[in-house]
């Protein structure tokens, strides 16, 4: 599929956009196309973007594992929680 875009950019944003090409070698239109394809690969589906909308119920399951590697050099959980206790009994 081939698909012609005429892109109506400020004339900082065209120099940005040709510095950029120059930078990598490569044409103006191969980089511009290059990076409209990681923006476009980076929308969601519109389904998925209705699953993740803020409006939909939410189970508390889908935080499983977030933030998992804080806690991986932590040890026992309830070690360290009676750690922290035992500062707040030091405290003045």
């Amino acid at each position: 599929m081939s698909l012609t875009l005429d892109l109506d950019l400020e004339p900082d944003e065209q120099a940005r956009l040709e510095t950029l090409a120059k930078a990598r070698g490569v044409p103006v239109n191969a980089y511009a196309s290059s990076v409209l394809k990681r923006e476009i690969a980076t929308v969601p589906p519109p389904q998925l973007a209705e699953e993740s909308s803020p409006l939909r119920k939410r189970s508390l399951l889908e935080l499983e594992g977030l933030g998992a590697e804080i806690w991986k050099d932590i040890g026992d959980a309830q070690e360290w929680v009676n750690a922290q206790r035992a500062e707040w009994d030091d405290r003045p």
